[in-house]
């Protein structure tokens, strides 16, 4: 069995408030929970994928997956060419 790719695609109505220019300060940021462990599970999916479409028109694309299976560069090489077609 491939388990392969699960893609989410999700849409939030709400519109969020700016967080103002307290955001862009990265000092006191919980990196820990925007960076979770991606334990490898060779029955399990091999990438998640959610597209999330906002009420103002952004789009924000998150992408996980084990780093066995990717580095860095392969991951923005492969975000890049997904974009582009």
């Amino acid at each position: 069995m491939d388990p392969g790719v699960l893609f989410v695609d999700a849409r939030l109505a709400d519109l969020i408030p700016s967080p103002g220019p307290k955001a862009w300060d990265v000092c006191d940021l919980p990196a820990a929970e925007f960076f979770p462990s991606t334990p490898v599970d060779p029955e399990g999916l091999v990438m998640l994928i959610q597209v999330t479409m906002f009420a103002c028109g952004g789009i924000a694309i998150s992408i996980c997956l084990p780093h066995p299976l990717s580095n860095a560069r392969t991951l923005a090489h492969f975000a890049r060419d997904w974009t582009l077609h």
